[in-house]
């Protein structure tokens, strides 16, 4: 068995996006889905998209376009690693785009397999939180196993007060979901 090759440092970097990027979220979007499918979320249809049976074609980018038209409401974020894209996620707030209650809500996040188990989105996560400190919300899928452990992990990570983890089913998926609720600074609305 061989060793496997010494790793080097990446350097990372998570910002919010420009709609001059919102190609590249369009990119990895498919990706995304391709690994939402593992848990059942949304299965590939006879047209080779995660999407209903009958969509046989989609432009992404139009899809996402509206992430870039209410600033400060939807903040769409672009990560990195080693200039390359990795990542993104996808930040909604309140007022209308968060929960009541909180502040942020995480809509997605998604780091490509290249990254995982590199610090790459606990790294990440750090930057987002830190960039908009208050009350959030994250939900998960009961059978997206790698995405609950991740979560526990990076929240852990983060110090983060007020942590409540609970299973709720939540109307608008039509499933039970284990949601995240965590303070990471002073909150904006209550």
């Amino acid at each position: 068995m061989q060793d496997r090759p010494e790793q080097s440092k990446i350097i990372a970097e998570t910002s919010v996006a420009s709609a001059d990027e919102a190609y590249i979220i369009a990119n990895l979007w498919n990706l995304y889905q391709y690994d939402l499918s593992e848990a059942g979320d949304t299965p590939i249809n006879a047209h080779g998209l995660f999407e209903d049976a009958d969509v046989a074609s989609r432009d992404l980018l139009d899809s996402i376009r509206y992430w870039w038209e209410r600033p400060n409401i939807l903040i769409p974020f672009i990560i990195r690693a080693d200039g390359r894209a990795a990542g993104f996620g996808m930040v909604g707030a309140a007022p209308g785009c968060a929960p009541k209650g909180c502040d942020y809500f995480m809509h997605e996040f998604f780091v490509v397999r290249e990254f995982r188990g590199r610090d790459i989105a606990r790294a990440a996560t750090a930057t987002i939180f830190g960039t908009l400190p208050g009350r959030w919300e994250l939900r998960v899928m009961l059978e997206n196993s790698r995405a609950l452990a991740f979560w526990r992990a990076a929240i852990k990570s983060g110090n983060y007060s007020s942590v409540v983890e609970t299973r709720k089913y939540i109307e608008v998926d039509s499933q039970d979901k284990i949601v995240f609720q965590f303070d990471t600074g002073s909150h904006l609305v209550s």
